[in-house]
């Protein structure tokens, strides 16, 4: 006999993916890369990558060949950009799968060198993480220009620190490129958090916001919601301390209610988060445990109704503001059922 228990779930709107690339293009005038790294932040790569597929110059960014090669095996054909460290015993599998490479370090350029593998170089300007110097970048462009027969150059990048629109990391990019030929060429740094407009980059780069995140504007569509319902409930007295540590204390009479949703299932040990049905707001109660979370209101709510814990009434980036974290990690980490509409 099979038992099914209620589990917290997330719904992921993918029609509301499409409209924030489709605004994104019309707003910049630009090309997008979509980032899809990291199974699309939690909203599935396959999928998104699917939904997105027939829009107009679009290509898709990976974080290694493991991402890409899933994507191929999904029978999506777009140009793929690999935005992580490549190997020189990687190059096979590049050019078999059809991928785009970035390049790092001049190491990496010798590497494929004769190899019709079409790559990125990424300049380092400031973040210090990866990608070129400024030096090793004049040196590596100039050795593809003295030897063009031998490389297959489709574009430059860098990544920035910050989110400043005015900051050095911009002008120092700009002022490096100003000096070479970059026509037929991609120039890309603008990302998620940096997006202006400017005429001098080719494409954006955009990866939260594609999926409605980090600017709450009616711009843009949250395309997740993440549910639970309440598998136990119990009243509870002014006063009385709540699970682990007892470093909760109930203010008045009310209500517990428990959620099957815990950090086994990637929800975050929240110092503070929220559940939400019908304009009344549940508070955390107490440490989010292995496999479940408690909240607490006055108000009586039935035992198997579902709450929102992400969603409209309770927006990511103010989870992640509550508790200090990254709202990636937030949806990077969430293991649950997840559907899509």
């Amino acid at each position: 006999m099979v038992i099914f228990m209620k589990k917290a779930f997330v719904q992921i709107n993918l029609d509301a993916i499409l409209y924030n690339y489709r605004h994104l293009v019309c707003q910049y005038h630009k090309p997008v890369i979509a980032v899809i790294k990291d199974n699309a932040y939690g909203m599935g790569a396959i999928q998104v990558a699917h939904q997105l597929k027939n829009e107009p110059g679009i290509i898709f960014a990976v974080k290694d060949f493991d991402e890409a090669i899933e994507l191929r095996n999904a029978k999506i054909s777009n140009d793929i950009l690999v935005l992580g460290v490549f190997e020189k015993k990687d190059l096979d599998l590049a050019l078999h799968y059809r991928l785009t490479v970035v390049v790092h370090t001049l190491q990496q350029l010798e590497d494929l060198k004769d190899s019709y593998l079409p790559f990125h170089l990424k300049i380092n300007t400031g973040m210090n993480r990866l990608g070129l110097s400024v030096d090793d970048f004049n040196l590596a462009y100039q050795t593809i220009n003295e030897n063009q027969n031998q490389y297959q150059l489709k574009g430059i990048m860098t990544h920035f620190a910050t989110a400043d629109l005015h900051h050095q990391q911009y002008h120092l990019f700009v002022e490096t490129l100003k000096k070479i030929d970059r026509s037929d060429l991609m120039i890309h740094c603008l990302s998620s958090n940096s997006l202006f407009e400017e005429d001098f980059t080719t494409h954006l780069r955009v990866g939260i916001k594609l999926y409605g995140f980090s600017e709450r504007s009616s711009l843009y569509k949250s395309a997740l919601e993440l549910y639970a319902p309440i598998v136990y409930k119990t009243s509870v007295k002014k006063g009385s301390f709540v699970g682990y540590d007892f470093n909760y204390q109930v203010p008045e009479d009310g209500f517990l209610y428990v959620l099957p949703l815990g950090y086994s299932n990637g929800w975050g040990r929240f110092v503070k988060s929220y559940a939400y049905l019908n304009d009344v707001y549940l508070v955390q109660a107490g440490n989010i445990s292995m496999d479940y979370s408690v909240y607490y209101t006055q108000e009586d709510i039935k035992k198997d109704t579902i709450l929102e814990l992400i969603g409209m009434h309770i927006p990511l980036e103010h989870l992640a503001d509550l508790n200090r974290i990254s709202l990636y990690q937030i949806l990077t980490n969430l293991r649950v059922e997840r559907y899509y509409l």
